[in-house]
């Protein structure tokens, strides 16, 4: 049990340090994709 959280811990630094850096970018893109799609039905409205 000992060397399995061991092993575990760089790997869970990793998938952090990957959350962290995709988090953000996901927001945007969303964010982006919805105020694209208001843009539009306004604009057509």
């Amino acid at each position: 049990m000992a060397a399995m959280s061991t092993s575990s811990s760089p790997l869970k630094k990793l998938v952090t340090v990957i959350v962290a850096a995709l988090v953000p970018c996901v927001a945007i893109a969303v964010l982006l994709g919805i105020f694209g799609l208001l843009a539009k039905l306004f604009g057509h409205g």
